[in-house]
């Protein structure tokens, strides 16, 4: 089941949409804690009020780096794009930061295959250039 944490006082500091398959998507990107140093915060997609997908991830100020904790997408919309607009737009909310992919997997390769395998291989490229 695909649920935030459940746990506050938290912040909603950023709200976006788009689009899968034709269908609107809403992005909603929530600050949970900031505990030693470190922010966590959980980045949902929403198609209208089913969460279909969640990114939890930290900073650690002043690191302009995301170390991604969890990726998870709705088995319904895997295979879709879906975990790549969730990267997107966590990169869109965290201008100038570059990706950890080390809590996803030891180096994140679980992940970057099924993305490869999927033919997203420039968007691997573009990640690059950021």
């Amino acid at each position: 089941m695909l649920a935030g944490r459940g746990f506050g006082p938290f912040l909603i500091f950023a709200y976006d949409s788009g689009f899968l398959n034709n269908q609107m998507l809403a992005f909603v990107n929530t600050h949970l804690d900031f505990a030693y140093g470190q922010n966590d915060y959980e980045l949902v997609a929403k198609e209208g009020q089913q969460v279909v997908g969640v990114i939890t991830y930290a900073t650690v100020p002043p690191e302009k780096v995301v170390y991604i904790q969890h990726i998870e997408v709705n088995p319904s919309y895997r295979n879709q794009g879906l975990a790549q607009q969730l990267i997107k737009q966590l990169l869109r909310n965290n201008v100038g930061h570059k990706i950890n992919w080390g809590a996803t997997t030891p180096d994140g390769t679980r992940l970057k295959a099924s993305l490869k395998r999927q033919g997203y291989a420039r968007f691997f490229e573009w990640l690059k250039q950021r």
